[in-house]
């Protein structure tokens, strides 16, 4: 097991622990966020996070290739691999940090680079949500193919109503697409209600409340589980995604990312 911590070791943002179950030929990729007790977002935020996606491409695609030259056709199972996402403590995030993010003029675009990128990323993702999510928070959640959540402790919400912070189109068109009727869209953007794990999964935010101590596990379960569609290094399973989101992507990504932005390192 490997663990690297972004943006550096003295002042982690977030921890990526690299894991390679052998007897399934299978990495486990958790992205920890351990900006405690809140994980606000901000660009450095980010940054950091896509620092951890970038390393989990390296170490895939390298492996991936090491694997095929080793290997004969038949021999081993092509290697397969997910990628899950949790926190710890009261909060999974509690969204914007207002000051440090609205401040800067570049946020909207990065956050929204960040969020595509997950969207169409070739491996699946899972949010194991161990508290709140609220805002930016929920976000971060949704961005990810599955959510399983603590159903005894936190809400998942978008709750911008509350503090009168308009959503801007990519953002609401995003949502929208995570939400599984107009009547809960509603009850989400407009009314900023704060779902429980169990109301969670009606509303389609969260798609397994489970017990606080199953959260993770459940998360690792489902990603061994997702991970066998993972064929040829994960290129279908990407394209099949970006298709799926891709209303969603282009609505983040229209007009608010400057070209080539969306495949750099922010």
């Amino acid at each position: 097991m490997s663990v690297y911590n972004y943006p550096n070791n003295e002042k982690a943002l977030v921890r990526l622990q690299v894991d390679l179950k052998e007897e399934i030929n299978t990495y486990v990729f958790i992205i920890h966020l351990v900006d405690l007790p809140e994980n606000r977002l901000t660009i450095s935020f980010c940054q950091a996070f896509n620092q951890a996606l970038d390393k989990i491409l390296l170490v895939f695609d390298t492996e991936f290739e090491a694997q095929a030259r080793r290997y004969k056709s038949g021999e081993k199972d092509q290697l397969r691999g997910f990628v899950v996402t949790t926190s710890s403590g009261k909060f999974f995030s509690n969204g914007l940090n207002i000051e440090q993010s609205l401040g800067k003029k570049d946020f909207g675009l990065v956050f929204s680079a960040m969020i595509a990128r997950v969207l169409e990323f070739k491996l699946p993702t899972i949010a194991a949500v161990n508290g709140h999510a609220f805002a930016g928070g929920c976000m971060i959640a949704s961005m990810h193919d599955y959510v399983v959540m603590n159903k005894f402790r936190g809400y998942i919400c978008m709750n911008e109503i509350d503090i009168d912070f308009p959503l801007d189109h990519g953002t609401f068109q995003f949502m929208r697409s995570r939400l599984s009727s107009p009547r809960y869209v509603h009850k989400c953007l407009v009314d900023g209600h704060r779902f429980t794990a169990e109301e969670g999964i009606q509303a389609g935010l969260v798609d397994f409340a489970v017990d606080k101590d199953q959260v993770l596990q459940t998360s690792i379960d489902l990603g061994i589980k997702l991970s066998k569609k993972v064929i040829n290094g994960g290129t279908t399973y990407g394209l099949m995604k970006s298709q799926k989101n891709k209303e969603a992507i282009s609505s983040l990504l229209t007009e608010r990312v400057r070209p080539g932005m969306r495949n750099s390192k922010l």
